[in-house]
């Protein structure tokens, strides 16, 4: 499949002005108007809507992982798939990159660019705001939505015509002494949380449903805690995990305020101390390797039993399929750990569309692409306009896609519309509150895949 998109470069400052235009905007209840990009198509069809948290590319079509890396199900849903191989989240976290999924709002308009504590999270309280989630605006249309799992950010039954499990993991820190928790499930535990999740998806396509319908399925694996069946941790025997490649100076051509947004830095009795150097002076790099490796097999076999119950269903030959994760993860690339960076592991996220009979056949697309076009994707998809409030245009084609541009706080890293260059701003508030430049980094991803060399240095 040729590349079908074409984005209009955006100086950086006019791209910062026009964020802060858009804040002022989301901040008086109004949004900045959008092209809708809606194609023609069958308005019967239903969707399966399929989220994965934290999942990078780590998966066999996408070859993220240096090793073998077992996701047939997801890889064979590939094969079927418009691939958008070079799909960038908005932020580079659960929070604020969902309130882009589900609300189809940016950044700009949410202003969740940044973790806080519960309760403290800056930017709009979205699930009692006037804004409507995809959900929300589709059961106003007249399609019946269903959703388990962890598909918002937090569990949020009001938005759907009706819900399945919501529980999944909680976070943990562990016993392993790297603030890190993993290991096997324990079957005495009970089902799995995100096998509970599967198992009310292949219950509900067992059913018959009046009308179009959404069916939203969300996966917590492999977000922490990594705990899932004995069987996929010996997917990996430690001896054959394949370390990702760093280099010692990796940071040494970045700026103080570069390095501060790439680091993990704990602090320990002894002092503070980084992520990275916590695990490997542990010995458990490969460990911990494994079990996110596991826990990625593990949610690729329940995406199968999804897929396998609607490929069974009555209603497989008139459902499309998106599935998509909500951000990457850094695995000791770049020396750092988890996701919040601006670097390619996590900011690049897995994008699969199967909507055979429309205007996106399977194959490749190897242009950038930003999520803040899912939402209104998903509209399209269903036959339906999206809310004035959302960001971004339809995949589907018709309207050039959003700029594949990713936040975290004041810094914004914007990656070429041929997916080459990878250019990363970081602003500074000078002593009025204006946000100023305070360093650039720029990568050549064609000779510099894993972005080790900043040619702004």
């Amino acid at each position: 499949m040729q590349p079908r998109y074409v984005v209009l470069p955006m100086h950086r400052r006019q791209f910062l002005s026009t964020a802060l235009a858009a804040t002022a905007l989301a901040a008086c209840g109004q949004s900045t108007p959008v092209a809708t990009g809606i194609s023609t198509g069958s308005s019967a069809r239903n969707l399966v809507f399929i989220v994965i948290d934290d999942l990078n590319d780590y998966v066999g079509y996408l070859g993220g992982y240096g090793g073998t890396v077992h996701t047939p199900s997801i890889d064979a849903l590939a094969t079927e798939s418009a691939r958008f191989n070079r799909a960038y989240v908005t932020v580079p976290v659960c929070s604020g990159s969902r309130a882009s999924l589900l609300w189809g709002l940016s950044p700009q308009q949410h202003g969740i660019t940044t973790i806080e504590l519960v309760g403290e999270q800056p930017g709009l309280d979205l699930y009692n705001s006037a804004f409507a989630s995809i959900p929300e605006h589709l059961g106003d249309q007249g399609i019946t939505t269903m959703g388990a799992g962890k598909v918002f950010h937090e569990p949020f039954p009001p938005a759907w015509t009706s819900h399945g499990p919501t529980d999944w993991l909680p976070f943990s820190f562990g016993e392993h002494g790297t603030f890190f928790d993993y290991g096997p499930w324990d079957p005495s535990n009970g089902v799995h949380p995100d096998q509970a999740v599967a198992d009310w998806a292949v219950s509900e396509l067992q059913k018959e449903h009046d009308g179009q319908f959404l069916l939203a399925v969300g996966f917590n694996l492999p977000h922490q805690s990594w705990k899932c069946p004995q069987s996929y941790f010996d997917l990996y025997p430690l001896e054959e995990v394949v370390l990702p490649a760093t280099v010692p100076d990796d940071h040494d051509d970045l700026s103080e305020l570069g390095r501060e947004r790439v680091q993990t830095l704990l602090e320990l009795p002894d002092g503070w101390t980084s992520q990275h150097d916590v695990i490997v002076n542990a010995g458990l790099w490969r460990d911990h390797l494994q079990a996110y490796l596991a826990c990625v097999s593990h949610s690729d076999h329940l995406v199968g039993e999804v897929l396998d119950a609607l490929a069974n269903s009555r209603y497989s030959d008139h459902t499309d399929v998106v599935l998509v994760s909500d951000n990457g993860y850094h695995l000791g690339e770049h020396l750092a750990w988890r996701k919040a960076k601006l670097f390619e592991e996590a900011c690049r996220v897995p994008l699969l569309i199967r909507a055979p009979g429309r205007d996106l056949p399977a194959g490749d697309v190897d242009d950038a692409v930003s999520l803040l076009d899912v939402a209104p994707t998903i509209c399209d998809l269903l036959g339906v306009s999206p809310p004035e409030s959302f960001a971004g245009t339809s995949l589907l084609g018709g309207e050039p896609p959003s700029p594949a541009v990713s936040q975290w706080d004041t810094s914004f890293s914007e990656v070429s519309a041929d997916a080459r260059y990878r250019t990363t701003t970081h602003y500074v508030a000078d002593q009025d509150g204006t946000l100023v430049v305070d360093s650039v980094e720029r990568y050549d991803r064609l000779i510099d895949p894993n972005e080790f060399d900043n040619l702004e240095a």
